[in-house]
């Protein structure tokens, strides 16, 4: 199989949000790790206060890798396949609501970034991904 933009559209079809999700979960996982002080990053604070910025850089890292290998052996996996797509996309959502929360009751100061809409937009669509994932776990991921 070649790697060209219309094999890759074709094989993630109607999953391309949950791969826009994982790449963006694996570059922030990526950033923290370079970055010297997570603390920096607000859209963190609520995830800091329970564990470190190095757990949290791990879950980033990790869950962004497991969601893209489930993805892309999609079909392959038809028993386990959906469900780590689905808990994938529940804890994605859980970090993006938290990442929302930490930036919507930062005082007006303090708030340096547009991210809160991305945050609560990626919570949204990563619910309708657990939902996607679910409803359509008999058609093998091809379905919804």
């Amino acid at each position: 199989m070649t790697c060209s933009l219309r094999g890759i559209l074709l094989h993630f079809n109607n999953r391309i949000s949950e791969v826009a999700a994982a790449c963006v979960m694996l570059g922030i996982g990526v950033q923290i790790i370079a970055a010297p002080v997570p603390t920096d990053y607000h859209a963190l604070d609520m995830l800091l206060i329970y564990v470190s910025g190095d757990l949290v850089a791990a879950c980033f890292v990790v869950g962004g890798s497991i969601r893209m290998a489930a993805l892309i052996a999609n079909g392959h996996w038809p028993k386990y396949g959906p469900w780590i797509r689905a808990i994938g996309a529940l804890a994605g959502a859980l970090l993006w609501s938290q990442m929302f929360l930490s930036l919507i009751v930062l005082p007006a100061e303090k708030l340096t970034s547009l991210n809160a809409p991305f945050c609560l937009v990626f919570t949204c669509v990563e619910l309708l991904s657990v939902y996607r994932a679910l409803a359509m776990r008999d058609h093998y991921g091809r379905g919804v």
